[in-house]
């Protein structure tokens, strides 16, 4: 099918530039004798060309509705790995046809071809050559970090349009990241609004671990063709976790499970998903002391759904309930960073015995993730509470 053009670009080169992109000697018109005559090239750009030919169906008399007409390019001159690009009119016995996003500064072969519904195979014409220009700008240009942060960075780049467009291709544009330098394993995360014609843009790359080096390139995919363009690859190292500071906001509940440990087997519950942000403490409770024995006191009086938890920088935390202005306060302090960057312990303490705390006493290991936390609270005895928090705003 023919793309449409959407710029129009004219060669303005040297004589031999112009030499190599007439196409064929003679006159096209002229040959009556052919059912495909490849004829003249009118226009060539970086990534595209307008190509004319001739066909003589009266010589197989066949009608224009059981044929397709068109113009056949490739790199090659046998034509493998060729495409086809269809005329969508023909005037007399004479067409053009766009042959669109094709590599820039490549010397290419083309031909007319006249595929007969009846028939198995093609007619054929001559075989010209055409040399694309070079291309205005690179395509792919990787850019600079803006920002970089524990778990994301902010890449720039640009990814120049102008041939593409002009060609009347489709282009994704994106960031490929990986971990490692030969950039296998990676990631791409593409650009989701349009861009202009000169492309610059600034994306989040996300899901990153910290004090992790990652290499990254700026990497642009064109419907048509097999492998991507992509630009020169850099280096990034996220930061480390500002631990404090991450862990001080006010959490809501997304989701939490149950697990004891008996005779060095994990026993417990998959995740439940708090579709409000809130805790609900006696089903917590409930489900332990039935299917675990765990013991615990069940009446909870008002406290029976958490519905945030906050942590402050003095080393306070306070939990929140629904319903109630009952609230409980207690103490946390850093313990030791272990081999996960990711991942710390602290050690709290409630301020007052109540009900339900001895589910919720004892260390956590406190796990960072992009938008989330996850608390890993080792109790007394062999239950752990897993809870992943989101924050609430």
């Amino acid at each position: 099918m023919l793309l449409a053009a959407v710029m129009t670009f004219s060669l303005s080169g040297c004589d031999k530039e112009e030499e190599n992109n007439i196409g064929v000697k003679g006159n096209p018109e002229s040959n009556t004798t052919d059912v495909a005559v490849t004829g003249k090239v009118s226009e060539v750009g970086a990534m595209y060309a307008k190509l004319g030919g001739v066909v003589n169906l009266d010589i197989i008399s066949v009608s224009y509705t059981n044929v397709e007409v068109g113009i056949e390019v490739s790199t090659n001159e046998d034509f493998s790995s060729s495409r086809k690009f269809r005329s969508e009119s023909v005037v007399g016995r004479s067409f053009s046809a766009k042959a669109a996003v094709l590599q820039p500064d490549t010397k290419h072969y083309y031909r007319t071809y006249v595929s007969v519904s009846t028939l198995s195979f093609d007619y054929l014409g001559e075989t010209g050559t055409f040399t694309t220009a070079s291309a205005r700008r690179d395509l792919a240009v990787t850019g600079e970090v803006d920002s970089i942060g524990a778990f994301h960075a902010w890449i720039s780049g640009s990814a120049n349009l102008e041939d593409v467009r002009e060609a009347g291709g489709l282009a994704t544009v994106g960031v490929e990241w990986s971990p490692n330098a030969d950039m296998s394993d990676s990631y791409t995360t593409n650009f989701g609004s349009s861009l202009n014609s000169l492309g610059n843009f600034s994306l989040k790359i996300s899901s990153l671990t910290p004090q992790t080096n990652y290499y990254y390139r700026t990497k642009v995919s064109l419907s048509i063709l097999e492998e991507p363009i992509v630009g020169s690859t850099k280096v990034v190292r996220t930061a480390e976790i500002d631990w404090t500071s991450s862990l001080c906001h006010t959490w809501t509940i997304k989701s939490w499970r149950i697990t004891e440990i008996i005779n060095s087997k994990k026993i417990g519950t998959a995740w439940f998903y708090a579709t409000d942000g809130t805790g609900h403490l006696q089903k917590i409770i409930d489900y332990v002391n039935m299917n675990h024995n765990a013991g615990l006191n069940a009446d909870l009086g008002e406290r029976t759904i958490v519905d945030s938890l906050t942590f402050t920088a003095d080393g306070t935390f306070l939990i929140y309930y629904k319903d109630t202005d009952l609230r409980d306060i207690g103490t946390w302090e850093w313990g030791e960073q272990g081999a996960n960057s990711r991942s710390r312990q602290l050690s709290y303490t409630w301020h007052e015995e109540g009900m339900g705390n001895d589910l919720l006493g004892g260390v956590a290991t406190v796990s960072f993730f992009e938008d989330r936390t996850r608390l890993d609270l080792q109790s007394k005895g062999n239950i752990t509470t897993e809870l992943e928090l989101q924050t609430s705003n």
